[in-house]
């Protein structure tokens, strides 16, 4: 089976690039936008929101923090186990 797993609202990628910047008291960056990896007109998809009803159903599970609270958990550990990562190399 597929299930989702999400918070049921939506969120476009500029939006969770400024949440990120704001969680981490970076507001004052820029976002750069490329109009090449905009999705055209017409395209298939244009809007992609998680439906969790079926989890919730199947596993009995619902989202227990908001995007935001789940940004500022996962970023605060990042910045406590910096040493597990190699944050002077750009890896592919």
């Amino acid at each position: 089976q597929v299930i989702n797993i999400g918070t049921g609202t939506e969120v476009s990628i500029g939006g969770l690039a400024a949440t990120i910047l704001e969680v981490m008291g970076r507001s004052d960056l820029p976002i750069l936008h490329d109009e090449q990896r905009v999705r055209p007109e017409g395209s298939e998809v244009q809007r992609l929101c998680a439906e969790t009803g079926k989890a919730l159903h199947t596993l009995g599970w619902c989202p227990q923090h908001t995007l935001r609270e789940g940004l500022e958990l996962t970023i605060e550990w990042v910045r406590e186990n910096l040493e597990k990562y190699r944050v002077e190399t750009y890896v592919i």
